[in-house]
């Protein structure tokens, strides 16, 4: 007497990925994206450990605190609005890690740091390159993203590629 075995298949639904920009699907290093008012960022290049080039920078400047590094992003920037110009707002631009706490590039800051983003106008079509930076825990420095905090939108960036 022969034995037959019938499969059973069950059709699982596909998870949906996160939308592109979101913390658990950011923005790929070195790829362009649209944040608000009209600005198209992208990261270039990262230093998760910069205080000998801030050092270098100004020498008066202090260290980071213990337990922290500064971290420091190059971003190039460039503004297609519909206004005539508009100005660069680097505090726009935070960064979070494994803690889930925010660091923002004034408090505690870098203090000056070499080749610091403009924040002047920007006519429809320019672009500027530049810096930003943040003091965030070392225990962060590994899983860091950066994110633009808008109005009404986040929208997180890889600093790694």
């Amino acid at each position: 007497m022969a034995v037959t075995t019938a499969a059973v298949v069950v059709a699982v639904p596909a998870l949906a990925k996160a939308p592109t920009g979101s913390r658990s699907n950011p923005i790929a290093f070195g790829k362009p994206a649209k944040v608000e008012d009209g600005w198209v960022v992208k990261v270039t290049k990262t230093w998760p450990v910069a205080w000998p080039m801030i050092h270098a920078a100004n020498e008066f400047n202090d260290p980071p605190k213990p337990g922290t590094t500064f971290f420091m992003v190059r971003l190039t920037a460039t503004y297609r609005g519909s206004d005539q110009s508009s100005n660069f707002d680097e505090g726009s631009f935070k960064a979070v890690g494994r803690s889930n706490v925010s660091f923002d590039t004034f408090d505690p800051g870098c203090s000056v740091i070499p080749n610091e983003i403009s924040s002047g106008d920007v006519f429809r079509g320019g672009t500027i390159t530049g810096n930003i930076c943040w003091q965030v825990r070392k225990s962060d420095a590994s899983s860091l993203e950066m994110y633009f905090d808008g109005f009404d939108t986040k929208k997180f960036f890889a600093l790694k590629r």
